[in-house]
């Protein structure tokens, strides 16, 4: 994930809003939704991807750091190469 955020900063093309829905999205898959109306379910939702959650925020951090690593050291463009886009479904 180093390598996602350091790529992103250096080349302009993704923010850290985009790469961290990216990281969400790898970890849990798109359009992932929870729906319930009990407390048990709720509870077992919670047990099962606490985990998940705790490895994406993890990722998370790490792609923020390797931004903020590389514009820190002046590696990022003044301008964007490209402006980035949003992905096609």
């Amino acid at each position: 994930m180093a390598m996602v955020g350091a790529i992103g900063a250096i080349t302009g093309l993704a923010d850290l809003p985009s790469m961290s829905e990216a990281v969400k999205e790898r970890f849990l898959g798109k359009g992932f939704v929870v729906s319930g109306g009990t407390a048990a379910l709720d509870s077992v939702v919670e047990k099962k991807f606490k985990k998940k959650q705790d490895l994406i925020d993890k990722n998370i951090d790490v792609v923020k750091a390797a931004y903020a690593y590389a514009d820190e050291h002046g590696w990022m463009p003044k301008k964007a190469v490209q402006q980035p886009t949003e992905a096609l479904a």
